[in-house]
């Protein structure tokens, strides 16, 4: 018995379906179609009964919920009413109005109807203010790394983002609200009034625009990197790093208290020796091939036990040079005396050599003389200190 009684709800059930779709199917002559549109245009979803009575009432649903009349972009389009047709229309479409949508019919005398569901797609357009180019800063120091980026709305179908006259394919990420590219890359001088524009785009989307300009300064920021944050002992090795907004053209120059060093390039490494000091300035220089410059400092810490009273083998080679050309004028000043005294003594000896001449022929003009005299007048009265022969 009750298997039988089963069966026969069973039966009844069946019946009562094939029933209603009959009468469904005598009653709705169209149904109403899924459409797609684009926000803020318009849709109409409509059914058509196959009788028109003032007695029969047509509510509309979305997604199981009572469309709310009172919405002033929401219209219930009965002017065909006599001929069995009743329309939903929905003006300015916004994002929220997208869904399912299905209509309640009400006969009279019969029961309630509902069609089948009809889809609502919306293709979203990106709010007024999109695309939007924005960068991290509004003034880049030489080097400094740019990042330009373009920003869209995440919206359904997703749009297209595109840097123009750019040969690089930016890859788009994104959140919950928002999609974007970025370009990133160093700021150099010629990039100072740069711009660069973004557009955004898509197959049911009319193309926009935006576009930002770089502002990029000529000056040049140099900073000192230690590999090695320590007190050093002689005989450590440091090694120094020179950083700053420099391009790939800038000339580095290295310099110990003013005293250049061979090296050419960002990174130097120097051997603490005995002869230097402790508080040491060691310089960094960056030149562009403009005329600006930067350069930064940074002063050596020794371990002062470790020092000794050394010279500098530089300092060393300038003073024995200095001795080298203070000996040579030297030599040179003893070089000139001499050739002085030298004519001095030569000067003397012919003096000397000239009295004696002088000297040597007096007598021979003495005698001359004598001869010349007249032999009368002459006396000779000769003087002896012996006694005379008589005498002896």
């Amino acid at each position: 018995m009750e298997r039988n009684s089963n069966l026969k709800r069973h039966l009844c059930a069946i019946i009562m379906i094939c029933l209603i779709s009959e009468l469904q199917s005598q009653t709705i002559l169209s149904q109403p179609k899924s459409i797609t549109k684009k926000e803020g245009e318009s849709a109409d979803f409509t059914v058509t009964l196959n009788e028109g009575d003032s007695r029969t009432t047509v509510t509309w649903y979305k997604d199981g919920i009572l469309v709310d009349k009172k919405d002033p972009r929401i219209t219930y389009d009965e002017v065909e009413r006599g001929n069995g047709q009743y329309t939903l229309r929905i003006t300015s479409l916004k994002r929220s109005d997208k869904g399912n949508y299905n209509a309640k019919c009400e006969i009279y005398s019969r029961e309630d109807i509902r069609t089948q569901n009809a889809e609502l797609t919306l293709i979203e357009i990106p709010a007024e203010e999109y695309p939007i180019c924005t960068t991290w800063k509004n003034t880049y120091n030489i080097m400094d790394l740019v990042n330009v980026t373009c920003v869209s709305e995440n919206i359904n179908p997703q749009p297209n983002l595109k840097f123009e006259r750019r040969k690089t394919n930016s890859t788009i990420l994104g959140n919950e609200t928002n999609i974007w590219i970025s370009m990133e890359f160093r700021a150099v001088p010629n990039l100072n009034g740069q711009s660069y524009t973004c557009r955004q785009f898509g197959d049911r989307l009319s193309a926009e625009y935006c576009e930002i300009t770089l502002n990029v300064t000529n000056e040049i920021n140099v900073t000192i990197l230690e590999q090695e944050d320590k007190l050093y002992d002689v005989g450590d090795i440091i090694k120094l790093q020179c950083i700053g907004n420099y391009s790939k053209r800038a000339n580095f120059s290295w310099f110990i208290n003013e005293k250049k060093i061979l090296q050419y390039s960002n990174i130097v490494e120097i051997k603490i020796e005995k002869y230097m000091n402790n508080g040491d300035n060691v310089t960094c220089k960056i030149i562009e091939n403009s005329p600006e410059e930067g350069n930064a400092s940074v002063s050596l810490r020794i371990n002062s036990n470790e020092l000794t009273v050394e010279e500098d083998p530089k300092r060393v080679c300038s003073n024995v040079e200095v001795h080298v050309s203070s000996i040579g004028a030297i030599i040179g000043l003893l070089a000139t005396i001499t050739v002085i005294l030298f004519l001095i003594l030569l000067t003397l000896l012919y003096s000397t050599y000239h009295l004696y001449q002088i000297k040597k022929n007096k007598p021979d003009k003495l005698l001359v003389q004598h001869h010349l005299l007249p032999r009368s007048s002459t006396r000779i009265t000769t003087v002896s200190d012996d006694p005379p022969d008589s005498a002896i």
